[in-house]
């Protein structure tokens, strides 16, 4: 669906795509009175809309860490995945994991609005296609 594709596309542009979940959870329905786009990944919700400050467990931080190793500067790139880091780079991204987790349990994460920023475009297509299908109705095409 056209939409499905938009929303993936917008994630993209985004930089949010880490693990491809939250890319791939995306799902557009249509529904009596219109359609529907959501998110079903865990973590939707928080990079819509952010989160206050929390203190979230170390572990999931430390695997993003150690997967983003080579773009952290912790590993030269291209970097080959987690098992093949060194010691002082494992303990390298467990130091950026900590820093992270005491970030989060300051400040929260702020909200990234990937739905709400794509309002105005699709106010311009609904727009669009209510013209069109007023200019049907005109040219009695209905």
């Amino acid at each position: 669906m056209a939409t499905e594709r938009a929303a993936v596309a917008m994630v993209e542009s985004l930089g949010l795509v880490d693990t491809g979940l939250y890319k791939a959870s995306w799902e557009a329905r249509e529904t009596a009175d219109g359609a529907e786009v959501t998110n079903g990944a865990p973590y939707a919700g928080v990079i819509e809309e952010g989160a206050r400050p929390f203190t979230p467990p170390l572990d999931p931080i430390l695997a993003w860490a150690e997967r983003k190793a080579g773009d952290l500067g912790i590993a030269p790139a291209p970097f080959r995945g987690r098992s093949s880091l060194t010691d002082p780079q494992r303990q390298a991204a467990r130091q950026i994991a900590r820093a992270i987790q005491r970030k989060f349990a300051r400040d929260g994460i702020a909200p990234k609005y990937p739905m709400k920023s794509q309002l105005p475009f699709a106010k311009k297509a609904l727009q669009r296609a209510l013209e069109e299908y007023l200019e049907d109705i005109a040219r009695g095409k209905s």
